[in-house]
């Protein structure tokens, strides 16, 4: 028997711009479900046709309007687009808003994480990203679902494998945020890590998926690097700035030398914006350094802008 040919179409990180889906999801629908059936390319990447994008998209639709995947996904086209004209928009999850969808969201994704549920987690997040989009989901979901693990485990109503659960799904979600975007070569490019002895990772891929939602070009170096690498990275790709995560601890006795090697190894001028929740107890170095101390990611955006429009050309 001749071998089938690969079948000619797109790679799955096109599939994913086209359909509005992530890669994380696709595979996932076609393991479980069998939504698509792509072909392989001779090195078995996965190859997408038109006709499987399109349905992907119907998909997508279909459960942004409330069915689940489970019971849509064996439909043929035809049954998925009269689904999708039928169906009414807007009203997801049988909520009046999308603030009281977000909330009750929020609130689902605690008590999966509380229940070392990863599974409920990522389905939870995958359906506030397909009836929301990226943004919603990082500004309005995962931002504060990092907030209230770190304050719950503080308090000792959560414990580290709590937030080892949370922090394997949202590290894939926005890893697929990142390598999903199409970068181009003007945009401008942030280095993104945590010192040494931060090994919370979790705000610092926030920021940078937020950035490269936002039209950076973002090199995410993991947790944990010293001052000489960060500054070695920045100077070897001629970066136009540098954000740093500081969640856990808070009174790292080495901290405010790290952030005063970073300032004299990196070229003059070179923005250092710093965010996470143990930031705010460096605020006399930040002032020290001038680095931009960022709250929230509504001020980190403001920064990003203003770094864009003051960068050298």
């Amino acid at each position: 028997m001749p071998a089938r040919q690969p079948k000619p179409g797109y790679s799955i990180k096109i599939a994913a711009l086209r359909s509005g889906l992530t890669p994380h999801i696709i595979r996932a629908w076609e393991k479980r479900y069998g939504a698509v059936c792509p072909g392989r390319s001779g090195t078995q990447r996965r190859l997408y046709c038109d006709e499987e994008i399109e349905r992907l998209s119907l998909l997508r639709q279909a459960t942004a309007a409330g069915h689940t995947i489970k019971n849509i996904v064996h439909l043929e086209e035809g049954c998925l687009r009269k689904l999708v004209a039928e169906s009414p928009c807007g009203k997801p999850k049988e909520c009046t808003g999308k603030s009281e969808w977000l909330a009750e969201s929020l609130e689902a994704c605690v008590a999966a994480v509380a229940a070392l549920n990863s599974a409920a987690l990522e389905l939870e997040l995958h359906r506030t990203l397909v009836c929301h989009g990226r943004t919603a989901v990082m500004h309005q979901i995962i931002a504060p679902l990092i907030h209230r693990i770190g304050i719950e485990w503080e308090k000792g109503t959560m414990r580290v494998i709590h937030e080892h659960v949370a922090s394997a799904v949202i590290r894939t979600m926005l890893g697929d945020f990142i390598r999903c975007h199409c970068e181009t070569s003007c945009a401008p490019h942030l280095l993104v890590t945590t010192p040494a002895g931060q090994l919370h990772e979790l705000g610092a891929l926030l920021a940078a998926a937020t950035a490269v939602e936002h039209g950076w070009r973002t090199t995410y170096l993991g947790p944990n690097l010293p001052p000489e690498e960060i500054a070695g990275a920045y100077r070897q790709n001629y970066m136009d700035g540098v954000a740093i995560s500081l969640v856990y601890p808070a009174d790292d006795a080495t901290m405010a030398d790290q952030l005063r090697m970073l300032r004299r190894y990196l070229p003059e001028g070179a923005p250092i914006i710093v965010g996470g929740r143990a930031s705010r107890d460096y605020q006399a170095t930040l002032l020290e350094i001038s680095a931009i101390h960022c709250t929230d990611l509504a001020r980190f955006l403001c920064e990003l802008n203003r770094i864009r429009r003051t960068r050298p050309r």
